[in-house]
């Protein structure tokens, strides 16, 4: 019986290789036969077919068939019948031991069969997995192929375009840096300041990240300022008759508004992937623009009252209109604009994100700040400043303007 079981063990070894390349068929082993099915209709083996366990099966049928002959043999005497009787008696003890043999023998064969038929389920389930992985690996390189086609045509275009139309809008808080008069005394505030510009971006050569970037566009800044009051004193002043007085003046709630307005043409130097890369980029800007005054104005508002001290009768004269001498006077009744000067050269930086939203629209997001290398008004606006004492936000020839701030806008690819 141990024969017979390393025989079939090595009938499935000789069969092995094969099954790893098929499942259905028939395999042939040194003496063992399989037939298997791998549809699901049914059992994936068929049918097992061993050549001893045939030629056993035969052996008993045959000793069965000798039983039955000598069951009907003539007992014709005593003799015959006790030698027919032993002989039916060795026949049946063959027969109970070739069936105690093919028993063992079906019983190891089945549990084979389904050792077999456990193998064949998993290479059936591996061949399903494997026909998955190569369906998956060839849509992917099908993918691939796809996109190195896209890929080398786009870089292959003959007739691209990386140029660029952008339109933007910024908004930001605008402040001067000037010294003003008597500043411990004045309250600067922030200012909303607004630009929008159209750009034209034209980069050095394709598939280069450096550009020109140029256009035009509309730019306000200002500031606020306010002087709750102010008491100052000129002393030593002669007056028409040459009598010495010192001039005493009392300011209350002086507020101050700049509005500065300016048509804009940006110069800058762009740093940034063209349009048509992939993906969200990021830029950079950095250069100069000129701006030039369309309409800037100065506004103010508030009191003052003056007085004339004459130390030499130790008198004081008020409210004598003549002698300019006045109480609660528009500070500002006769006040000319000052002479806020024509052009104005701006640094600017910016840095930003192209979002695409299309192949011909990306969002643009990005912070900015502009700088004015130049003053905004003259030293001899100084002098024709709204009161006598410079008392306005414009009062140093040094005031310049500084705007932080945020931009929102559209790159249309041409």
């Amino acid at each position: 019986m141990k024969k017979s079981i390393c025989l079939l063990a090595l009938a499935i070894l000789s069969i092995t290789p094969l099954m790893s390349q098929k499942i259905s068929g028939i395999w042939k082993g040194e003496r063992l036969i399989v037939i298997a099915d791998p549809s699901p209709a049914g059992d994936i083996i068929k049918e097992v077919r061993y050549a001893p366990l045939t030629k056993l099966e035969n052996e008993v049928k045959n000793l069965k068939k000798r039983i039955t002959e000598l069951e009907k043999a003539p007992r014709t005497n005593n003799d015959k019948t006790n030698a027919l009787t032993d002989s039916l008696k060795s026949v049946r003890l063959q027969l109970n031991k070739k069936s105690q043999e093919l028993t063992a023998m079906q019983d190891s064969i089945n549990s084979l069969t389904t050792e077999i038929a456990n193998y064949l389920n998993k290479l059936k389930q591996a061949g399903a997995k494997t026909d998955q992985l190569n369906e998956r690996i060839s849509s992917l390189e099908t993918q691939i192929s796809n996109l190195n086609v896209e890929l080398t045509n786009a870089l292959s275009k003959k007739d691209e375009n990386n140029n660029t139309l952008i339109v933007d809008m910024a908004l930001g808080m605008s402040n001067f840096n000037g010294e003003l008069t008597n500043h411990d005394y004045w309250s600067k505030g922030f200012v909303l300041s607004s630009q929008l510009h159209s750009y034209y971006t034209l980069y050095f050569k394709k598939m280069s990240p450096f550009a020109l970037k140029f256009g035009i566009g509309f730019g306000s800044y200002g500031m606020n300022g306010s002087l709750t009051s102010l008491y100052d004193t000129i002393p030593s002043l002669s007056d028409a008759d040459g009598d010495i007085y010192d001039a005493r003046y009392n300011y209350n709630n002086i507020k101050e508004k700049v509005k500065l307005n300016y048509l804009e043409i940006p110069l800058l130097i762009h740093i940034g992937n063209s349009f048509n890369s992939y993906g969200v980029q990021a830029w950079i800007d950095g250069g100069i623009k000129i701006g030039i005054n369309v309409g800037s104005t100065v506004e103010g508002s508030g009191l003052y009252s003056s007085e004339g001290y004459y130390p030499a009768w130790n008198v004081t004269i008020r409210d004598i209109d003549a002698l300019g001498f006045v109480s609660n006077a528009d500070v500002y009744a006769n006040a000319t604009q000052p002479n806020i000067n024509k052009v104005v050269i701006w640094a600017v930086a910016a840095a930003g994100l192209r979002i695409p939203m299309g192949k011909v629209l990306a969002l643009n997001m990005a912070v900015k700040c502009n700088y004015s290398l130049s003053p905004v008004a003259t030293h001899e606006a100084v002098n024709n400043s709204f009161v006598n004492h410079s008392y306005n936000l414009l009062a140093s020839e040094k005031t310049k303007v500084i705007s932080l701030g945020g931009a929102v806008g559209l790159s249309i690819n041409l």
